[in-house]
């Protein structure tokens, strides 16, 4: 039936979505490497980059504990704010979600946060976290073009 066939269809495109698009594993990605050279790219363009919104694409897990002095160190002396995109941000089941530590260097900057719920395993959920990645991703935009 038509119906069989279109739901044979989002479960194989469903099924072919990465997780995690990038091939560098989230332990060998340096934020603050990014940051300053999406700064010097800025300047190369003949843009300053006090005041440049940079939108922040990341895990939302707690690997990034330990480069968030650094970002915050760049963000600061670049002048940059930070609009921060948590995906996937995972829940434990019964557990409060745990402060991310990215979350304060972009509120700091004078960023703001949006954040893709990890729904877990199976291919509508897939289908459904890269719609709401698309929607955070319009509104980091947006709230980048509000200041």
């Amino acid at each position: 039936s038509q119906l069989e066939s279109v739901s044979d269809l989002r479960e194989r495109v469903g099924s072919s979505l990465p997780r995690n698009p990038s091939s560098v594993r989230a332990s060998q990605a340096c934020i603050s490497c990014a940051l300053q050279a999406a700064a010097n790219l800025l300047r190369e363009g003949g843009e300053s980059s006090r005041g440049a919104t940079i939108i922040l694409l990341t895990a939302g897990d707690q690997s990034r504990s330990a480069q968030a002095e650094e970002v915050r160190r760049v963000a600061s002396d670049e002048g940059l704010r930070i609009v921060l995109v948590l995906y996937p941000l995972q829940e434990r089941p019964g557990l409060p979600i745990p402060p991310h530590s990215l979350v304060p260097v972009a509120r700091e900057s004078g960023g703001s946060v949006f954040t893709v719920m990890d729904e877990g395993v199976g291919t509508d959920s897939k289908v459904n976290m890269l719609v709401s990645l698309m929607e955070a991703l319009r509104s980091a935009v947006r709230a980048g073009e509000a200041e």
